[in-house]
């Protein structure tokens, strides 16, 4: 007996019809694994910007405390009443400089007051004559002001901040006064 023709039509249906259309299981799980390694890599990405941006944002805050304890020493330059020929004679001296800044490593000076704050860790007496390798003062009216600090989001398993940081502010005041 023969196949009826509603028969031979199906099968011919059958053999044309493409398989079916679409994604494995397989498939989609190693999309989403590469997609999750990706996401994964741009959390790493944004936590490593955050702590760039904030490092950037203290030593911005660094700079403007050198810049401020410059114009300290300014203050100390044209607070001095004394005005010779000489460069040295015309430079503010430790003490006039302790004056306007605060005592060395007093907690309440008025700049680290101003800074203390904003910088975690700041050191207390930033100004000092410069000085060359040898550990000589150099000539003229030079000063380095140097700001230490701890940074704040760099901290280990017991909370103590781990890395310190210094910036390092060279200042030349003029020789000499005219008037």
């Amino acid at each position: 007996m023969a196949p009826s023709p509603h028969r031979r039509a199906a099968r011919q249906t059958a053999r044309c019809r493409p398989r079916a259309s679409g994604f494995s299981l397989i498939e989609v799980l190693v999309a989403l694994l590469l997609l999750s390694v990706g996401v994964l890599g741009l959390a790493g990405l944004q936590l490593e910007s955050l702590q760039s941006s904030h490092v950037a944002y203290q030593r911005a805050i660094a700079s403007l405390a050198a810049q401020d304890a410059q114009e300290r020493l300014w203050l100390a330059f044209a607070d001095k009443t004394e005005r010779v020929e000489s460069d040295e004679a015309n430079c503010p001296t430790s003490a006039e400089i302790d004056a306007t800044m605060g005592a060395p490593l007093a907690d309440m000076s008025p700049w680290r007051d101003a800074w203390k704050d904003r910088l975690p860790g700041l050191g207390a007496d930033p100004v000092r004559p410069a000085t060359d390798d040898d550990g000589s003062p150099l000539p003229g009216c030079q000063f380095t002001i140097t700001i230490d600090w701890q940074e704040g989001r760099f901290v280990d398993d017991k909370g103590n901040a781990t890395a310190a940081s210094t910036l390092d502010y060279a200042v030349r005041l003029p020789a000499r006064v005219t008037s």
